[in-house]
């Protein structure tokens, strides 16, 4: 029996199932092992069954799902924080969402799929730091350095990506 959107790939698995399918279409999430799930039924729903969302409470406010709304801040924007709580990349055709923690695995992955076509080379390039953010928030000191962090992440990321 063979794969379906629902199974788990590698990258060599997913690129040979999905250029047979899709054109101009890509929405899946990168563990930072560099495996590959379609982000079936969406990236948020996916990502908070990876952070632990019961299937029967998704798109609820009840059981774990009102947990996880529990634990994401007021103030994070629910995709970052799941990306970075979750260690997850979060990826469209056209852009891809790293978390802070990103593996080297993970930024392969994220090349050979625009090598491949699966995504489009002229990506735009995000890195989540949602949750290193609320963790210290009271830290401005922390928070300068954060972001001046974070956009030098995003400048070697393109570098790499690029080549």
């Amino acid at each position: 029996m063979g794969k379906t959107e629902k199974d788990t790939f590698e990258v060599s698995e997913f690129v040979a199932f999905h250029n047979a399918k899709y054109k101009n279409y890509c929405e899946i999430v990168i563990y930072a092992n560099g495996y590959i799930d379609y982000a079936i039924p969406s990236h948020i729903a996916k990502l908070e069954m990876i952070w632990g969302v019961d299937e029967e409470d998704l798109f609820t406010r009840n059981g774990t799902r009102l947990d996880l709304l529990n634990t994401i801040p007021v103030s994070a924007s629910p995709m970052h924080w799941l990306c970075e709580d979750t260690n997850t990349v979060s990826c469209w055709y056209n852009c891809v969402v790293f978390p802070y923690n990103y593996t080297e695995e993970q930024v392969r992955v994220v090349r050979e799929l625009i090598q491949s076509g699966c995504i489009d080379s002229a990506i735009d390039v995000e890195v989540a730091v949602e949750k290193t953010y609320e963790e210290n928030r009271e830290n401005i000191d922390f928070i300068e350095k954060l972001y001046t962090h974070k956009n030098k992440m995003r400048h070697k990321l393109y570098e790499e990506l690029g080549d």
